[in-house]
């Protein structure tokens, strides 16, 4: 690489101390500069007023440079954990070599212009994943339809126009026991150790719904005989039966608080049990879960069936007769053959 001609040996050092320059390199957006103090070139960035160290490069007697990745440079954000630096780093521009007379010549460039020593960083994108087995979900009831005087569980917007009042319990109607509106954190299902950075933190995990228009519920779900659909308009499910909302499922995209809202009935199997459930398991294959790391790398996992379990309770008719009524009437045997 350096040809000591005839004032040999070499020997090689940092540059002076007080030098500074330019990387070419990014982290979190902002340049990554490079100063020495003689024994130690350290990049480094100003990040709103904390200085933070990048990486250190040093030079050892029996083992040469030394470079040290201390915190994470900017990729281009193309998903690609093997994604290595567009502009390298030109470590040979913190060395000069100097022969025996004191001539001093630095490693930066050849004499072609063409650089000596560069080291590359190659990505790390951030990791997700969930609880092996986890659920989230809860359970409503059909009697709290229209019950808007049992609290704030039961929901205003219940398609009463339509016939769904729900027939309260005795009990229910006393404790406010029954809710057709059920909240949960999505945040719930992911494993421990499963939202990860990597070495480009800090990463935000988001949550969405797909974009679908009409899809078949695939639990075969049915309100009033009629088949339900589902359709989403940013982070709202909405579940219908012909024009009737039957449901809403709502998603934040921040927090991961989701909200499920029963609006109209949904069939059961007509074996007269009040306490009888259907559970609806499908909705979890329409939403993802997205963690974006500084580098803008992303991973994305979707939900997936039977992993948000939403269980609503049936209700059946009444039947009751007036305390004390009665209804007849009189006939006389003297109508008879009159």
């Amino acid at each position: 690489m350096v040809n000591a001609g005839a004032d040999e040996p070499l020997s090689f050092s940092l540059v002076a101390a007080g030098s500074t320059g330019t990387t070419g390199l990014t982290s979190h957006g902002i340049d990554v500069t490079w100063s020495s103090d003689g024994s130690k070139v350290t990049g480094s960035l100003d990040y709103y007023g904390t200085i933070y160290t990048v990486f250190e490069v040093t030079l050892d007697g029996t083992a040469g440079l030394r470079f040290d990745l201390d915190h994470h440079v900017d990729h281009t954000g193309i998903n690609d954990d093997q994604e290595l630096l567009g502009t390298k780093i030109n470590v040979g521009q913190f060395v000069d070599a100097t022969d025996k007379d004191g001539d001093t010549v630095n490693l930066g460039f050849d004499a072609e212009e063409q650089p000596l020593l560069l080291i590359d960083i190659e990505n790390d994108v951030p990791t997700l994943a969930f609880q092996a087995g986890g659920t989230v979900g809860g359970e409503v009831q059909e009697d709290a339809l229209g019950n808007d005087e049992i609290g704030l569980s039961a929901d205003n917007n219940d398609d009463t126009d339509n016939g769904s009042v729900g027939n309260l319990d005795n009990d229910e109607a006393v404790t406010g026991g029954e809710t057709d509106t059920v909240i949960f954190q999505l945040s719930d299902l992911l494993d421990n150790a499963g939202a990860t950075p990597g070495a480009d933190d800090t990463a935000t995990v988001t949550y969405a719904l797909q974009d679908i228009d009409g899809v078949l519920a695939s639990d075969d779900l049915k309100s009033g005989g009629t088949a339900v659909t589902y359709s989403t308009s940013g982070n709202t499910l909405t579940a219908s039966a012909g024009t009737t909302t039957v449901f809403t499922f709502t998603v934040d995209a921040i927090t991961g608080e989701a909200a499920f809202n029963l609006n109209n009935q949904l069939d059961h199997s007509g074996s007269d049990d009040d306490q009888e459930v259907l559970t609806i398991g499908d909705l979890g294959q329409y939403v993802d879960v997205t963690i974006t790391d500084k580098d803008l790398d992303s991973t994305t996992l979707n939900v997936g069936d039977d992993v948000i379990l939403i269980d609503v309770e049936n209700d059946l008719p009444t039947l009751a007769f007036q305390t004390e009524a009665t209804v007849g009437g009189e006939v006389q045997e003297d109508a008879l053959g009159n």
